[in-house]
């Protein structure tokens, strides 16, 4: 067995039958444990890590060089242990439902760890073989704890994100590896939604794609959202099997789990002072021209930094969050002001070159953002030759 300061491996390629050495595990895990019951029962060890000890009942070989499935553990929740509700319920009720508990925090997952015993949970060296201590949840933090409505054909629109932490290649759990019930359906088809709560009111609302189809920088959520409700408010995430539009009374018997051990956090919703909109269109083989409208709203000048307009493709008409951005248009900062409305378009900047030729089988979007949180549009499909707008 070989160490770095944050991963564990079985150094195969020079001592193909070398065994997993305890120093490595307790240098990793910065335990003083000298025995394996120990490091698994107290060591600190990272739930996110792919590969760790977890209860299947096998004294084969595992860890990552064996190519078992044992990380995935007997119930396939991959060493996790979480309550899955079918009754939503609401934050406010008198007596216990999902909701009320997840809005008061006490549907934390737990790291189901091995038990010991040779029959049923064995203590297993070899499981930590190919363990990455520095292993990250794939939802990360809100983006913002200050979120504006958007107005968009007169109906106001909010916008929450939560940052994507994207494992890459390294050893980490995917939402894809976590099943709900037992290896039928995983997480990755479920649904990110979020709890909103003032004391009096409450919302609820989840994406209208599935966690699965996010692979871009960010898991997002967009509903519908009254104005007059803008004002502080305390959020926490959730997981559903079936979308939600967004709702203040009863939501619909399904299956819904908290997400790992975020809990909630307050926001303040307001009425964004500036609408933006953002349109495309294919003129050519590899060549998509622009326009993006800025209306500021409000009486003071409004700055924009390092202002982008972004092409993304997608397999089908599902959330353009889970694309591939074939294109952008990096613009110089620019400034709008009070009460009047400004446009940067192709027509003086230059049209985008995708990375690649147009394809009638994909669908592709356009979206301008810049560093102000709230200045920013909404996804909109576009095609080939489609004129834009007057």
């Amino acid at each position: 067995m070989a160490h770095t300061s944050t991963t564990i491996y079985r150094n195969t390629s020079t001592t193909p039958n070398q065994g997993v050495c305890i120093a490595d595990i307790q240098t990793v895990l910065g335990s003083g444990r000298n025995d394996i019951g120990g490091l698994i029962t107290y060591g600190d060890i990272n739930e996110w890590a792919k590969y760790k000890p977890t209860i299947i009942a096998t004294l084969g070989l595992t860890g990552k060089t064996s190519g078992s499935q044992y990380w995935k553990a007997a119930d396939f929740k991959c060493g996790f242990a979480f309550d899955v509700a079918t009754e939503f319920g609401a934050p406010n009720s008198v007596s216990s439902s999902f909701a009320k508990s997840l809005y008061n925090g006490q549907l934390d997952w737990t790291y189901a760890r091995p038990l010991g015993g040779i029959s049923v949970s064995p203590f297993r060296f070899l499981d930590f073989d190919g363990y990455d201590h520095e292993a990250e949840c794939p939802i990360g933090d809100l983006a913002t704890t200050t979120v504006y409505l958007q107005l968009r054909d007169n109906v106001y629109h909010l916008m929450i994100d939560y940052d994507y932490n994207d494992p890459g290649t390294n050893d980490w759990l995917k939402l894809s590896d976590i099943s709900v019930d037992g290896g039928t359906t995983y997480l990755s088809s479920y649904y990110l939604g979020i709890l909103l709560y003032n004391g009096t009111n409450w919302m609820a609302v989840t994406s209208i794609s599935p966690l699965g189809s996010d692979s871009g920088d960010s898991y997002s959520i967009d509903a519908e959202f009254p104005a007059a409700y803008a004002g502080q408010w305390d959020i926490v995430p959730f997981i559903s099997r079936d979308a939600i539009s967004i709702t203040g009374s009863a939501v619909a018997t399904g299956k819904y789990l908290s997400f790992y051990n975020k809990h909630r956090e307050t926001i303040t919703i307001a009425v964004g002072s500036v609408t933006i909109f953002a349109e495309a269109s294919w003129v050519a083989t590899r060549s998509v021209s622009w326009e993006v409208t800025i209306i500021n709203n409000d009486g003071s000048s409004k700055s924009f930094s390092n202002p982008t307009v972004v092409i993304q493709r997608t397999n089908s008409p599902v959330s353009p969050s889970g694309g591939t951005q074939v294109g952008q248009a990096s613009l110089s900062d620019f400034t709008v002001s009070g009460n009047s409305t400004a446009t940067k378009s192709s027509d003086t900047l230059g049209a985008i070159t995708p990375i690649e030729d147009y394809d009638q089988t994909k669908t592709y979007w356009v979206r301008f953002s810049c560093d102000q949180q709230g200045y920013i549009s909404e996804w909109n499909q576009f095609d080939y030759d489609q004129p834009l707008e007057p």
